[in-house]
This record gives C-alpha cells, sequence and structure tokens, in this order.
C-alpha cells in the first residue's frame, strides 16, 4: 500500500477540517473511489458507503462518503495455546510458502504502551476481522521474522519464577517471547476465561515490513 504524501483536506460548514489518506496506486482503494490530480500526479481518495469523512459522493446512484483509510484483513490463524499454571501446551503453526515476516497479536496483551483487551469470540469472523483491523490501527502486534515452512511452537503461560514478589504471563512464538507483570496474585479463573488466544497473519505487505524481532 502507498500512501501518498498529501493528505485530502475537507472542512465542514462549522469549521471543522476533516483529512483522508490519499493513494498514488489504484490498487489499494477498492472499486469505488474518487480520482483527483496534485499537479502531474494522479492520486485516488477511497469513497465508502459507510465513510468516516462529510464529502458525500454520488457514484452510480449510490451515495458514498470518503474514508480515511483502507485497512484490507490479511491471511491469519487464531491460535488456541491452553494456558496452565506452571507451564504450557504447545500448539504449533507453520509458516505459509514465501512468507518471511509474521504479523502476531497475543489476545489480552499489555505492556510498553500495547493493550489488545482479550477478545469476546474467536469463532466470530466479523469480531476476528475487526480486531485485526484496530490491532493494525493501534499498532498493538508485533512483526516478527520466521523462515518459511518452517513449523514454530506457540505458547501462553503464567510463571512465578521469573519474579521475587509476583507472576509473569508469557506468551511466545518460536524463539521470540514477550510478557508482562501479573502482579502478586495468581488468578486461574481470570486465565481460564479470557480466551488468550494468539492471532498471527501474513500478506504481501507484512511481508515487507522491517522489524528486528525474530522467531529463529
Amino acid at each position: 500500500m502507498s500512501i501518498y504524501s498529501k493528505k485530502l483536506h475537507i472542512k465542514k460548514p462549522n469549521g471543522v477540517i476533516q483529512t483522508a489518506n490519499l493513494y498514488d496506486e489504484k490498487s489499494d482503494v477498492g472499486n469505488n473511489y474518487l480520482t483527483l490530480k496534485d499537479n502531474n500526479n494522479i492520486i485516488y481518495s477511497i469513497l465508502d458507503v459507510n465513510g468516516d469523512i462529510d464529502c458525500k459522493i454520488s457514484k452510480n446512484n449510490v451515495n458514498y462518503k470518503v474514508k480515511n483509510a483502507n485497512v484490507i484483513v490479511p491471511n491469519y490463524k487464531v491460535i488456541m495455546p491452553r494456558y496452565y499454571y506452571g507451564g504450557f501446551e504447545e500448539n504449533p503453526f507453520v509458516v505459509p510458502n514465501n512468507v518471511n515476516v509474521i504479523y502476531v497479536i497475543f489476545n489480552g496483551y499489555f505492556s510498553g504502551g500495547k493493550s489488545t483487551p482479550p477478545i469476546a469470540d474467536f469463532n466470530d469472523k466479523s469480531q476476528v476481522e475487526n480486531y485485526i483491523k484496530e490491532s493494525f490501527k493501534t499498532n498493538c502486534g508485533f512483526y516478527v521474522k520466521v523462515s518459511p515452512n518452517k513449523s514454530y511452537q506457540t505458547y501462553n503461560s503464567e510463571r512465578g519464577d521469573r519474579l521475587d514478589d509476583g507472576y509473569l504471563h508469557e506468551w511466545g512464538f518460536g524463539n521470540y517471547q514477550d510478557y508482562y507483570d501479573n502482579g502478586s496474585t495468581y488468578d486461574p479463573d481470570y486465565y481460564e476465561t479470557s480466551n488468550n488466544s494468539i492471532v498471527i497473519a501474513w500478506s504481501s505487505k507484512i511481508n515487507s515490513h522491517a522489524t528486528n524481532l525474530s522467531a529463529d
């Protein structure tokens, strides 16, 4: 996805200015778009029935609004490593062919300014896809280097041997791990009901993302 260096600015009657991304490739905006020209550059704005910018455009007898950004849902898989105190049960994930970087979301993770509250139902496709979109917007996931066609273990556990005064909730994908301090109280009921799964996503855009994190 190639976002243009300038944005579209829409001034409402009340003086509020709304902004929307512009794109220099038609493939980035889907089937409904507004074509604009900036000097000699042809650029595009996304049109959507549920757009979030108050600029109405009528196209083929359908009323659209300008949409700020187009978040495309990548390929993904939900991994459900079963949590239990003091250890973990591994659930492997085999990286697809030609994939060198994945996007990993540890469901329920919060640390270092990142937060992904547990999703209610991972069997609901729309919930999962909206969850992934929001994660991209808020940068709550992790880009991790992997090797194509390789199998990696995933896990989710709480450990008391890493802290003197509390527990760590720990997630892992291969050799990449992340965790947060859960405080001084172990609460098995919370972890049995919070559905702390791992979402793994991949796409051509993710594959080109630079990262220093590695699962190898």
